[in-house]
């Protein structure tokens, strides 16, 4: 390719405007065409395609995915698709700081999911012959205590291990969902299936079998390496002679909360903003989801801040904590990502009011300058002491999967804050 024609694929890229949403759905509406007159190739073609895409570096899932979910996967995490079959990924890693998460589904995805999420759209119209396999990869070995409840198994995983779960997505024709957890490869590997019948046949059961034999889950290759690369995910702080500060310690938890009277608050205030609880005081900086009375302590469902005052006269009692009257820890997949949430963030100090129905699931990633660990905080709380160099909150709704809020904060106290227009 000529120097010169390079130049103006640049330059025409960048007049070009970038297209809207009703054009991204109708492109993606194409694609999912196209994927259907893929699936009329005889397997051992697509095996070989599958195998050669995975010779060349492509991840599983990358070709085949939803509008806003291809992105580039580590290979070996995911699904090959059986025939008359479509897989999906988010694009994690694995890792405890960045979840990896996959969808394999003998129907078409409706283009209203959020691709990041629980595919409620498509589950709500799911028919009786169909079925949604939705998995999720985390490291084994960090979380000894979240270890326990994926027990050792190997691959191929037996469907007939999997237990029904959950509260149900259609309760007016109620779907067959069942959840199987394993340890395989150095991975937590939790899978939710859900049928179109409460009951499947043996038919639909071999097919949802034959697709969950393709699940395939590469091997860590050290704790040394996915140490070091759980810390470089992490947005990292320069000193002044340009060195980069990792944090000594990451915690990831994810817990579902219940709000009271169906009403919460998220709130994030960047360091030096003036806050009035009881009286004037700065804010340290930080990001917290709340319900009940401003300056009850109490009211915190769970919260990421730097050392200061939580209000005139008392004090945040951990770097990272949760309520442990309100909250319980959770094994659902809450992704890290503004996804579904309009733009840009808010940066100032902001409280806004969400509104729910049931439990929310709030999810907290927060890396500590220093090595912690994490228990009891008082009577009320559960948590890590520290100083936050990065954190991020993202809060779902349990019962419909839709994503209400999105929250970082930096070492230096900055804050940004995405929510739904749900919150107000």
């Amino acid at each position: 390719m000529s120097s010169d024609f390079e130049r103006l694929l640049r330059e025409a890229r960048k007049a070009l405007p970038e297209p809207g949403e009703a054009v991204t759905r109708r492109a993606r509406a194409r694609a999912l065409a196209a994927v259907r007159r893929i699936r009329s190739l005889r397997r051992p073609a697509v095996a070989i395609l599958a195998a050669a895409l995975i010779g060349l570096g492509v991840g599983i899932g990358a070709l085949i995915a939803p509008s806003g979910s291809a992105a580039p996967a580590p290979l070996g995490l995911g699904f090959l698709p059986e025939r008359g079959w479509s897989v999906f990924q988010n694009g994690g890693d694995g890792t405890v700081v960045q979840p990896a998460g996959a969808i394999a589904t003998n129907v078409e995805l409706s283009p209203d999911d959020d691709p990041d999420g629980l595919p409620l759209s498509t589950l709500k119209a799911l028919p009786l012959e169909g079925v949604v396999i939705i998995a999720g990869f985390t490291s084994r070995g960090d979380e000894p205590w979240h270890d326990k409840g994926f027990p050792a198994r190997t691959l191929p995983l037996d469907i007939h291990e999997a237990e029904p779960f959950g509260v149900q997505v259609r309760p007016g024709r109620p779907l067959g969902q069942y959840a199987l957890r394993a340890g395989v490869n150095s991975h937590n590997v939790d899978v939710n299936i859900y049928f179109g019948a409460p009951n499947p046949s043996t038919v639909l059961l071999a097919a949802a079998q034959r697709q969950l034999n393709r699940l395939v889950v590469r091997p860590v290759a050290s704790k040394q390496t996915e140490s070091a690369g759980a810390a470089a995910r992490l947005d990292v702080d320069r000193s002044k002679s340009g060195a980069v500060a990792a944090p000594a310690a990451v915690f990831d938890r994810t817990f579902a909360c219940m709000p009271s009277y169906g009403r919460f608050h998220v709130r994030a205030s960047p360091h030096g903003a003036s806050e009035v609880i009881g009286a004037r005081f700065t804010s340290s900086g930080y990001v917290r989801v709340s319900s009940g009375p401003g300056g009850d302590l109490l009211s915190d469902l769970v919260a990421a801040a730097l050392p200061g005052f939580r209000t005139s006269s008392t004090r945040f009692p951990a770097a990272v904590y949760a309520s442990s009257r309100r909250c319980v820890v959770s094994r659902a997949f809450v992704p890290l990502t503004r996804t579904g949430l309009p733009g840009p963030a808010v940066t100032w100090s902001t409280d806004d009011e969400c509104t729910v129905r049931g439990r929310v699931l709030i999810r907290v990633r927060v890396g500590l300058g220093s090595a912690g660990t994490w228990g009891p905080v008082g009577t009320a709380f559960v948590g890590a002491r520290g100083r936050v160099s990065e954190a991020a909150l993202a809060v779902r709704d349990q019962t419909t999967g839709r994503p209400l809020a999105f929250a970082k904060l930096s070492r230096a106290g900055k804050t940004q804050l995405w929510t739904s227009p749900r919150c107000q």
